[in-house]
């Protein structure tokens, strides 16, 4: 692995802490539902194939939908 693709990947996670860090506690409800948005515009924009393990944006956007609601549920009950 070289440095740049190092750096990306402490981009990546610099990203999330700052995400973590302004939302707290709510940050994975947050980061699933804009991931799961953005997923969906990508879809409808016409990207058909993502980077994403799941590899189709409405899969992934399942998923992350799914996450954020079982993540507010136990939040909330």
């Amino acid at each position: 692995m070289n440095g740049e693709r190092c750096e990306a990947l402490a981009f990546t996670f610099c990203k999330c802490a700052t995400l973590v860090l302004l939302t707290g506690v709510y940050a994975l409800p947050i980061a699933a539902v804009g991931c799961s948005l953005f997923y969906v515009l990508a879809h409808f924009k016409g990207c058909k194939e993502t980077r994403c393990v799941f590899r189709y944006p409405l899969l992934v956007a399942a998923f992350w939908t799914m996450v954020a609601a079982l993540s507010i549920y136990k939040m909330v009950g």
